[in-house]
């Protein structure tokens, strides 16, 4: 028996990895017993896939567009799946639902963590009967089995056999759905998923277009060279017969030369640069529009290769610059007053996307040491995307890589809470929280984020975030008018964050288009800072750059006719 293990950071993720690995590595049979025999299949022997975050949106993969291949899991179809996986309503023709054996299991296991404690190892819910075996086609899911730890919810979950292409999807985004409301009801924080099958595979109607699936890799869209960190870099370049050295030579033309082709790299052998020129290409960003304003402040929007827009500000300071960067296409925090949430989620950016940015505006400047801050606030929230940001994270400060300071990245989140937790694990970078109301009901009406991760839960996790020396937590607040600048709402942040080593960045509402809320008055605006500087705050009253040349992210994106972000 061959074992697989995947390791893999949310459900889409942990879908495309087992694809691709499958379609390299699979076992081809056919079938012999089943409503399905007769038919080819290709199959992993047993495999065991750890997702750390499950419950990052979106729960299904989203095929890249223009490849021809349609989505695996159609969008709506997991509500209608769930009633088959909780309940034991039948729908016509079927034998069994997951539900029947579920539902009375779910509401004791609730009920087991909530009056029993924790520290138990019988919250195991079991799926089929001894009568299962005699079916033509028994349930494929077996057995969910639950532990609670560092207060979270985790669901280990095992098939018999499981259909990657369309059930895998299906099953483990409802899974996730059932333990985020479980952990709810529980009184616990949503965690991760451990996932083992024998058996996962798929039907010979998708491995007919394995050559869609190998055009990806041709075109390098799974080897981004900006996208690797450095140790990746070493073995990339030992897997293609090259030294260690010369993996890091191409970093340093990458990112401190701004290399857009193998032919500049003029210290690497011909030969060489002539073999890697034809087996792999490096890609950039295409840049749309360029607009500059009044206040020096630059806007560029930016082409991704599937069509979709992104944006990226340079922003001047006195004795140097500020670029913030985008992380996603779109955003899916749906947050009131932001323009980009009106787009919705495109698709998360790769972490090659993420640096280019970076690297396509310092070959724009005159001057490309002037640019030392990298804030990550721009289109789309970071954490959402966790491993490309903190692998592009890893490349900015890396000394063979963009060499900035960690003290000058500062990472903007609207507020997941386990991802503050692991970021402060996994880097040193700034961390800033936009916090912009300092109850729940009002930051509940303005970003739905808090609904699930409410002001406790998220003012816990910057109290156990690591702040080296003097470092401190940015709270960023957006002001705006009868909304959250009342005198009141200033008192409530001064207990909120009290002890915390916090800074207040007060940001007057740059309102878009579309929104019916307005910025408060000057006034009002220097009242709210006089309350927190009496409470000892440190609190600075941010300028909104670039009003004439819509410098709020997803404005410019979204008036693009024609652009897919619109």
């Amino acid at each position: 028996m061959k074992l697989e293990f995947v390791e893999a950071r949310d459900l889409p993720d942990a879908w495309f990895q087992c694809v691709y690995r499958l379609l390299e590595t699979g076992r081809q049979y056919v079938i012999e017993r089943g409503s399905y025999r007769g038919q080819k299949r290709l199959e992993f022997d047993y495999i065991t896939i750890h997702i750390r975050y499950p419950g990052v949106r979106p729960l299904l993969p989203d095929m890249p567009p223009g490849l021809g291949i349609p989505n695996p899991v159609e969008d709506g179809y997991l509500e209608e799946y769930l009633p088959y996986l909780m309940t034991s309503a039948r729908q016509p023709g079927e034998d069994y639902t997951y539900g029947q054996y579920l539902e009375a299991q779910i509401a004791e296991v609730i009920r087991m963590y909530r009056e029993e404690g924790h520290e138990t190892n019988q919250a195991y819910m079991t799926v089929g009967d001894p009568q299962a075996i005699f079916l033509n086609d028994p349930p494929c899911l077996r057995g969910i089995d639950t532990r609670i730890a560092g207060g979270k919810l985790h669901f280990i979950v095992y098939f018999r056999s499981w259909d990657l292409w369309n059930g895998f999807p299906a099953n483990l985004g409802a899974i996730q759905l059932l333990k985020e409301y479980m952990a709810s009801s529980i009184g616990v924080e949503d965690g991760e998923i451990i996932a083992s099958s024998k058996g996962r595979h798929i039907y010979d109607y998708v491995w007919e277009q394995d050559d869609a699936w190998r055009a990806i890799e041709a075109t390098g869209m799974r080897v981004e060279l900006k996208g690797l960190t450095e140790q990746e870099t070493e073995i990339w370049a030992k897997n293609q017969g090259l030294k260690a050295y010369q993996g890091r030579q191409i970093r340093h033309w990458l990112f401190r030369k701004f290399a857009t082709s193998f032919e500049e790299m003029t210290d690497l052998p011909k030969a060489l640069r002539a073999r890697l020129k034809e087996d792999l290409c490096i890609h950039h960003l295409e840049k749309i529009k360029t607009l500059t304003s009044k206040d020096g402040t630059r806007k560029f929007l930016y082409r991704l290769r599937d069509g979709h827009l992104i944006e990226t500000v340079l922003i001047p300071e006195q004795d140097h610059f500020t670029l913030c960067i985008s992380s996603q296409a779109g955003c899916a925090m749906g947050c009131l007053f932001c323009s980009t949430a009106r787009q919705g989620l495109k698709r998360d950016l790769t972490a090659a996307e993420i640096i280019d940015q970076v690297i396509q505006v310092k070959r724009s400047m005159e001057n490309p040491d002037r640019l030392t801050n990298i804030v990550l606030m721009g289109m789309g929230e970071p954490l959402a995307n966790y491993d490309a940001v903190i692998r592009a994270s890893k490349n900015l400060i890396s000394g063979n890589g963009m060499n900035f300071s960690h003290r000058r990245i500062t990472l903007s989140t609207c507020g997941l809470v386990p991802q503050i937790r692991a970021l402060g694990r996994d880097i040193t970078i700034n961390l800033a929280i936009s916090l912009n109301a300092a109850d729940d009901d009002t930051r509940s009406f303005l970003m739905p984020v808090n609904r699930r991760y409410p002001l406790e839960s998220l003012i816990s996790a910057c109290r156990d975030f690591p702040l080296p020396n003097r470092r401190m937590i940015t709270f960023e607040y957006i002001l705006i008018r009868d909304v959250n600048d009342r005198p009141r709402d200033a008192a409530h942040i001064s207990r909120l964050l009290s002890g915390l080593r916090a800074k207040i960045n007060l940001i007057p509402l740059n309102p878009h288009p579309a929104s019916e809320l307005s910025a408060p008055s000057v006034e009002t605006i220097h009242r709210f800072q006089e309350i927190l500087l009496k409470n000892h705050f440190t609190a600075i009253i941010r300028k909104s750059r670039g009003r004439d040349i819509r410098a709020a992210c997803g404005q410019l994106s979204g008036s693009i006719s024609g652009g897919k972000s619109r």
